[in-house]
């Protein structure tokens, strides 16, 4: 083993542990934030897959989102479900919803992509508003905890260990996706869907699959959502998430398997920093927005390098 390799082991463990620890040492508001972080990177490397590596925009991401938040809160509720059992069926109920959603969707692309996606989001919004004996409407829906045999995951720092190794479950499983045959074909479909024809890939086959993969990794990510807040309400998953979601990974880094982590701490910190600002929160995230595409448009990911090639000029 390479120095080098062995160097980047022990950096990795290190980072592990520190994230193993955290509940430990961190005051539960700091719990609390991390695990709103982990759930946005769920839903950022998701959405990677389906717009940074495979080409597709989507803005209806947080009607994924939502219907993994409600999907699972409501086996837990009303069926009596573990919530073991409801976050892979909320999961899952996203990713088959997606399949009914991408199908009629293969005869569009980009822009208009986009509206379809937007017109999805707003459609599953209004449902969860106005569908009140199911969803209770927009009084919310309190989510009970999950539970363990006799431990029950009430407190933020039991909840965040659930969070947290998921996440790195399923970011182990993107970067696997991300380097297998599919991984591929997701990469070639953005460079050139002509390109792709023309060497055999079945370009409507894997646009279904990096929309379910999407959908599947943000429904989940609304299912521990539900759990991390004890609550639901419509308005968390409103097209203005969506906007945020995209915003992660164009921010962090399109394209890239780090970037979205990047773009979620960013967008995790901004409204607790804002605080007596918080009025102007569009507006602000809207310069960030424009300032990254003028002057950072490979992402913050890219940062690093950018400013040690103007050292080098230097």
């Amino acid at each position: 083993m390479s120095k080098v390799k062995k160097n980047k082991i022990i950096f990795w463990f290190i980072i592990l542990s520190l994230f193993l620890a955290a509940p430990q040492v961190l005051d539960n508001y700091f719990v609390y934030l991390l695990n709103l972080f982990f759930i946005a990177c769920i839903v950022s490397v998701g959405l990677n897959i389906l717009t940074g590596f495979a080409g597709q925009v989507s803005l209806g991401q947080a009607a994924f989102f939502g219907i993994g938040a409600y999907t699972s809160s409501l086996c837990m509720i009303k069926i009596g479900f573990p919530f073991w059992l409801s976050l892979p069926l909320g999961g899952l109920a996203g990713a088959g919803i997606s399949l009914l959603i991408g199908l009629p969707s293969l005869k569009v692309s980009g822009y208009y992509l986009a509206l379809v996606t937007l017109a999805f989001n707003e459609i599953v919004n209004l449902i969860m508003i106005h569908w009140k004996d199911m969803t209770n409407g927009t009084d919310g829906l309190n989510t009970p905890s999950p539970k363990l045999g006799e431990f029950v995951f009430s407190s933020d720092g039991s909840k965040y260990y659930v969070i947290f190794l998921l996440a790195l479950f399923l970011f182990m499983a993107a970067r696997n996706i991300l380097k297998s045959k599919t991984g591929r074909a997701f990469i070639s479909l953005k460079d050139s869907e002509v390109a792709s024809q023309s060497v055999g890939i079945n370009l409507g086959k894997y646009k279904i699959i990096a929309f379910m993969i999407s959908a599947f990794y943000a429904s989940l990510a609304g299912g521990l959502h539900a759990i991390a807040l004890s609550y639901i309400h419509p308005q968390d998953f409103s097209l203005f998430r969506s906007i945020i979601f995209l915003m992660m990974i164009v921010i962090g880094g399109l394209g890239t398997l780090r970037g979205p982590f990047i773009g979620a701490a960013l967008f995790t910190l901004l409204p607790e920093a804002l605080g007596k600002f918080h009025e102007y929160q569009e507006l602000i995230y809207a310069f960030i927005l424009l300032a990254s595409i003028i002057f950072l448009p490979s992402g913050l990911i890219r940062l690093p390098g950018r400013l040690a090639a103007v050292t080098r000029k230097v």
